[in-house]
């Protein structure tokens, strides 16, 4: 299928596109990217952020002295590359790529195709994708115990998810459920390393992933 960009540059203007719950998003995803570099024992890696969005989270991977290449379906943003997945750029590997909010601009088979695709590319991939439903956030502190957090969800699997005009799917909508999400990540070569939901922003379901063709 061939894709369209879907927003103009300004729907990623800062005081309209940023909130605090983002802000919460590109913590991790910065935080994931060091906890990459810390595995392979480098203190700067290659990264390849696909969807470049507002560039904070490429400006603060380069700040750290990363050396970023982005890719972007929208010229406009001045990537380095034009591409839209599946399509990837060919003749190198990149020790992490970024690819957070992306997946779901585009159909799910797709997506199952990208993410083959990065196996062979990237040691590692920093993905979310967002997770439809209704979600409650907690957090219990009492005085000389520790602070517990957590999650509930209440996922909308009896639900089918309409192209809305950016999002082709969600994890949490039927047909697409956590685990069978899972088994694509490893059907595609990799393994999970771990996955997460955001305390203060539940709606981003993290994943860190190591692809099995570079890992021991």
């Amino acid at each position: 299928m061939k894709y369209k960009k879907q927003v103009d540059e300004s729907h990623y203007e800062f005081n309209r596109y940023v909130d605090e719950q983002r802000w919460h998003s590109y913590y991790y995803q910065i935080r994931m990217v060091s906890d990459v570099a810390r595995k392979l024992g480098k203190k700067k890696i290659t990264i390849l952020e696909i969807g470049i969005g507002n560039g904070i989270i490429t400006a603060i991977l380069k700040h750290l002295g990363h050396k970023v290449i982005t890719m972007d379906i929208d010229r406009k943003l001045r990537p380095d590359i034009v591409k839209v997945l599946p399509n990837v750029p060919k003749g190198r590997t990149y020790d992490c790529v970024v690819c957070c909010e992306v997946l779901e601009h585009i159909k799910y088979k797709d997506s199952a195709i990208s993410l083959k695709r990065l196996s062979i590319i990237a040691k590692f991939v920093v993905l979310s994708i967002p997770q439809k439903g209704i979600h409650f956030s907690y957090a219990i502190k009492a005085s000389l115990l520790p602070q517990l957090r957590g999650i509930i969800s209440l996922p909308f699997y009896h639900l089918p998810h309409a192209f809305d005009g950016q999002h082709y799917w969600e994890l949490g909508t039927s047909g697409i459920s956590e685990r069978k999400f899972r088994d694509l990540l490893l059907h595609s070569r990799f393994n999970v390393l771990f996955d997460m939901r955001l305390q203060a922003n539940p709606y981003h379901h993290f994943y860190l992933l190591q692809s099995k063709r570079y890992g021991k």
